[in-house]
């Protein structure tokens, strides 16, 4: 191998040593000037015979050396197969096809033909991650919401359902909100939803799309949170994720009333895990009164 053969660190620290001594040397035998271009003649004489040199034994070597390709086929189309072809530390990705062409890369290449079927557990992981998925999102849609309470809020103007454990807070001044907090459970992270109303804070009455780009604009953030856009009671709204040092923050906007944006904060102490079921549950039973 190629790595065996270069000298260790040491060997090369000593050499540099070795180096300097002997120009020091040179120059307090000789004088600066004869040990200067003593350094000169050999620098001219590794530039012009030795490094030709060297690379001519090197091409030499490596042309010697046995090229070892290693094909494997990655899928199976049927009017074409896609190979994973590796050389030493290069990885291609090659679509070869049926026709005289493919046939000409294949033997070149030493391509194995028929390629070999795939791996009954290839597609494994993949067909559980959606599994998965399909079924968190059945959970929170078939969240039974018959026994739950209903909160009215006249003022902020909304009308959301919660499990009956919650407990309700409002706060007044300068923003008015309704917090609903759920019980504290073993094991299980807290989770609370927050519900406001930001008045005339979209005196141009914009859309939310347009309204949350121009807040991003203005905040100016080093690193924008991600955010997407879905419906929110019915209408166009923004979701915004952030975590904090108290944990994972969900914000999600919508506007209302021309001038005003409705905001739903939800806060969960846990940094990792997703939106609580029965948060999203809630969010689908919000209702908006206009």
């Amino acid at each position: 191998m190629i790595g065996s053969m270069s000298k260790p660190r040491y060997l090369r620290g000593l050499t540099l040593w070795l180096l300097l001594a002997a120009f020091i040397g040179a120059v307090v035998a000789f004088g600066v000037e004869v040990a200067w271009n003593g350094v000169l003649a050999m620098l001219f004489v590794a530039c012009c015979l030795a490094w030709p040199g060297y690379l001519l034994v090197f091409r030499h070597i490596a042309s010697r050396r046995p090229v070892i390709v290693e094909a494997r086929c990655l899928h199976d189309e049927g009017e074409w197969t896609l190979y994973r072809v590796k050389q030493g530390r290069q990885i291609v990705r090659l679509a070869v096809p049926l026709n005289a062409d493919g046939r000409l890369v294949r033997e070149s290449l030493g391509l194995a033909w028929p390629p070999p079927a795939p791996h009954p557990f290839r597609y494994l992981a993949g067909v559980v991650s959606v599994a998965l998925l399909a079924a968190s999102v059945a959970a929170a849609q078939s969240t039974d919401t018959s026994g739950w309470k209903i909160l009215r809020d006249d003022t902020l103007g909304f009308e959301i359902k919660h499990p009956p454990g919650w407990r309700v807070g409002r706060s007044s001044g300068s923003l008015e909100s309704v917090l609903l907090r759920g019980p504290s459970q073993a094991g299980k992270p807290g989770v609370s939803m927050q519900l406001m109303v930001q008045r005339d804070i979209n005196p141009g009455g914009l859309s939310i799309e347009r309204w949350y780009a121009e807040q991003l604009l203005r905040l100016k953030p080093s690193q924008p949170p991600p955010s997407k856009s879905v419906v929110i009671a019915g209408r166009p709204g923004i979701r915004m994720d952030a975590v904090t040092s108290l944990g994972k923050r969900y914000d999600f906007y919508t506007a209302v009333h021309r001038s005003d944006v409705f905001q739903v904060a939800i806060m969960q102490d846990s940094r990792q895990a997703p939106l609580d079921p029965t948060l999203d549950a809630m969010l689908a039973t919000l209702r908006l009164l206009e």
